[in-house]
């Protein structure tokens, strides 16, 4: 039994030995003509950063209501709403003595309703009017009287004493957002909605980058009020302006193949450090020795292999120990979330596998098709199939 595990120990040094020479003078020939690859790592799904905001005045503003005049009826003045507005908030004060009351308001007439007293000092009423496109105004009334539960005067009419002219915006050259303003009102800005924003944008004042697409977005909504509840609506086109960043994928796990041998990539149950990596058919003990999977780990790809149940989980990484021809071998990985070392660092381009810092490719020796045979780290040889494999 040794003179036989001696002999299929030489018989493999024979036969990886003749093929260094080989694959050596093919690497020289490929370098001559002066070919060259560039190898970067799998591309993910495009996402964005956005580095500022810019916004144009607002325009197309909604209509603010007119003031209302109220009209007497018996012993109710009535301030009736005309088309699509609404009214709201309806609030008395003063009125000394009198018992006046806006109980019976509804979102189309404020009314103030007396009964049988008389007030000796007048009331004030103010109500919000509402445009039904989007624009808010407070008017105010003054000099309500009652007498014996009627009020009066018979024509009440109002003025208007809280409205948002125009919505402006400040576009930030130091935080890359956009600032909104009011004007028009000695009330405080209250709050800035906005729609209609692309994806990747949150409403809010300021209006700050986020993830959105870069580009020129037209019909932005922008709706403001204010602390008295005047409210004034618009649009506005948006720029974006964004880097582009890239969200690293994983690939697998699953079994990756030679081009020429359709050999898979296989552990041979080494679940251990130094565990030799060979090829196998595809498929052979179900698979369990040839589950990989491309992980982007920190700011670089592995290649780890996956134990099957009641072996060391590892995780474990194809690694090569940077010497030409060399097998190579499974090491633990370097800690998660950190670059990987040269020797375990890998990139995909195309069909090759490249350990990065290092000229080295994943390699079928000799262009085996045996089971058993080493996979080693070898330069790569443009258009070579021994050098080519799947992803998993």
């Amino acid at each position: 039994m040794m003179t036989s595990k001696t002999r299929i120990t030489l018989t493999r040094r024979w036969i990886l030995f003749p093929f260094k020479r080989m694959a050596a003078a093919a690497a020289g020939i490929a370098l001559a003509g002066g070919a060259a690859l560039a190898v970067a790592a799998p591309a993910g799904a495009a996402t964005y950063t956005d580095t500022s905001l810019q916004a144009n005045t607002p325009s197309g503003y909604s209509i603010n209501p007119s003031a209302i005049t109220g009209t007497v009826s018996g012993k109710v003045l009535t301030f009736a709403a005309t088309g699509s507005e609404t009214l709201a908030a309806p609030a008395i004060s003063g009125g000394t003595g009198g018992d006046l009351t806006t109980a019976g308001s509804t979102s189309t007439a404020v009314t103030l309703t007396g009964s049988a007293t008389t007030a000796t000092s007048p009331y004030a009423l103010t109500f919000k009017i509402s445009s039904g496109t989007g624009s808010t105004d407070v008017e105010t009334v003054t000099g309500i009287t009652e007498v014996t539960g009627t009020p009066g005067p018979a024509s009440a009419p109002g003025t208007i004493t809280d409205a948002i002219s125009t919505i402006t915006t400040h576009n930030n050259n130091v935080t890359g957002a956009v600032d909104f303003g009011i004007t028009g009102t000695t009330s405080a800005l209250n709050s800035v909605t906005e729609g209609n924003l692309p994806s990747g944008l949150v409403s809010g004042n300021p209006l700050v980058p986020g993830t959105a697409i870069p580009g020129t977005y037209n019909g932005v909504t922008v709706a403001a009020t204010d602390a008295a509840g005047s409210a004034l609506s618009g649009h506005f086109g948006l720029k974006v302006n964004a880097t582009q960043a890239v969200v690293h994928k994983s690939y697998g796990p699953g079994a990756i193949s030679n081009f020429y041998s359709a050999k898979c990539l296989d552990t041979a149950y080494r679940w251990f450090n130094g565990g030799g990596l060979v090829q196998w058919t595809c498929g052979s003990s179900g698979g369990i020795n040839q589950q990989f999977e491309l992980v982007y780990s920190g700011s670089g790809y592995e290649l780890q292999a996956i134990a099957p149940s009641g072996k060391p989980a590892g995780p474990w990484c194809v690694t090569t120990d940077k010497v030409t021809g060399d097998q190579l071998t499974l090491q633990t990985c370097a800690t998660a979330g950190t670059t990987p070392p040269a020797g375990q660092e890998i990139t995909k381009s195309g069909p090759y596998y490249k350990f990065t810092g290092t000229a080295q490719v994943i390699n079928d020796p000799g262009y085996q098709t045996y089971n058993s045979a080493w996979v080693i780290g070898w330069p790569l040889v443009p258009g070579a199939a021994n050098e080519k494999y799947t992803l998993p």
